[in-house]
């Protein structure tokens, strides 16, 4: 282990030096947000990160390995998450930085190479020379940290190279380092390395977001764009979306075939719920809740179901609860009814609503309570439920802490439904037996 160690200690010099010539697109994106001196501070508090970081880098077969490479790029970007942490960032606020950085990083390429690689890919003998690269890779599998990959043919004209990663050394030296909540941002870093070769890259899962592998096809067709905001990317939210796609009408059958229990979900929101004020629902669905309550306006991802809201007279607005578009101080009142348990952010999403809240803004937020006798049978059960199976379930306790952290004072909560018959249950004050948990919160100022 001693030998592995020192691998990256005799290659310091090398590995500084790379770090410190790759610093100077790191200054040009925090220049944007920072002065030039507090720029200067955090160049040089990540350079000192980045040598205590260095040593404990995992060895996965030094320079033999080229995905040594890799792995250590991710730790300079840990480096700079870091020091970037120190300065009360929010995850997301850091992850456009990391975003931008890796966009400036991979920016200048000739055309003369990126013409040369979409040739060279439709190479069947540069192909097999590139299979074989990858293969050698894999080679150095049994290090705890290293890659599993394999190859995928194209078939027909969809993608001219394919590839499943199917253990990342990434992810599990992040999530070594407690910093597995950013794995995702330096996942996207291989769209404008991919399109900096003149090629396109599409993916529908990765491991950064719980799914088995990460499905990497590169094409020569598709538009340059930028990935920030990332919500919209199939990696990031298809495998919650998709059922909402997908089932939509017998998602909102549901309210039909339980009308009672739906009452009792209504009056309990109508306890928190102030009629009066101008509202916005996040996650507004089919508008089953929003027609009911009067509200005429509502954020969804989910183009079939926000298809039958338009139909029902509401006003839609295509989003995601962690990047609303949506003005500042815009609405009096928001909610958000049983959306918490998809979200990939839900903190991003408390620090969103309030940003687009009022002073003094209502905040009433509707959740599943995974501490009651439902909650449990249905985090047990969810992976044999098409809606549920990648529901992230909270608590109170979750919910209140992430309000608290975003500056809400909460102000009234109720509970209510308590088992699966279909029937007008009672509406008890406080957070309780009921799984359907109701919490009304009020803006405060930062």
């Amino acid at each position: 282990m001693m030998e592995d160690k020192n691998f990256y200690i005799k290659n310091k010099s090398k590995f500084m030096k790379n770090f410190h010539k790759k610093s100077k697109y790191m200054a040009f994106v925090l220049e944007k947000r920072f002065s030039l001196l507090e720029v200067d501070s955090i160049l040089a508090k990540s350079k000192e990160e980045y040598e205590k970081i260095l040593p404990d880098i995992p060895y996965i077969g030094g320079f033999q390995n080229k995905l040594t490479n890799h792995l250590q790029n991710s730790a300079e970007v840990l480096a700079y998450i870091r020091v970037l942490e120190r300065y009360h960032l929010t995850e997301k606020e850091i992850g456009e930085i990391l975003y931008k950085f890796f966009k400036k990083l991979f920016h200048k390429k000739l055309w003369l190479i990126q013409s040369i690689s979409k040739i060279s890919f439709k190479n069947k003998l540069f192909r097999k020379i590139l299979y074989k690269w990858v293969g050698n890779m894999n080679r150095f599998h049994h290090y705890e940290y290293s890659w599993h990959s394999e190859i995928i043919e194209p078939e027909g004209d969809e993608f001219i190279f394919g590839l499943n990663v199917l253990e990342c050394g990434i992810c599990k030296y992040y999530n070594r380092e407690h910093a597995g909540k950013y794995i995702k941002y330096l996942c996207l870093a291989d769209y404008p390395m991919v399109e900096s070769f003149g090629l396109h890259l599409t993916r529908t899962k990765t491991i950064a977001i719980t799914d088995d592998v990460c499905d990497c096809r590169v094409s020569v067709k598709g538009n340059n764009k930028s990935f920030w905001p990332p919500y919209d990317l199939k990696e990031w939210n298809a495998k919650k979306i998709n059922p909402f796609d997908n089932y939509t009408e017998e998602y909102d059958q549901w309210f039909r075939k339980y009308p009672k229990t739906f009452k009792s979900e209504l009056n309990a929101l109508k306890k928190c719920f102030e009629k009066d004020q101008k509202s916005i629902e996040i996650g507004i669905g089919t508008g089953v809740f929003a027609r009911e309550l009067g509200i005429k306006i509502g954020v969804e991802p989910s183009d079939s179901m926000s298809s039958l809201a338009r139909s029902r007279g509401l006003r839609m607005i295509k989003s995601y609860a962690e990047d609303l578009d949506v003005e500042d101080n815009s609405y009096q009142q928001t909610i958000m009814i049983t959306v918490a348990c998809f979200l990939n952010n839900v903190d991003q999403s408390f620090s969103e609503i309030y940003r687009i809240l009022k002073e003094d803004g209502i905040f009433v937020i509707a959740f599943l309570n995974k501490d009651t006798r439902l909650g449990r049978i249905y985090d047990e059960n969810r992976k044999n439920n098409k809606f549920y199976e990648h529901a992230d379930f909270k608590s109170g306790d979750e919910i209140i802490e992430l309000l608290q952290k975003n500056h809400f004072k909460v102000v009234d909560s109720y509970n209510t439904v308590t088992d699966f018959e279909d029937k007008e249950y009672d509406i008890n004050k406080g957070i309780g037996d009921g799984i359907f948990t109701v919490i009304k919160a009020v803006k405060e100022k930062k």
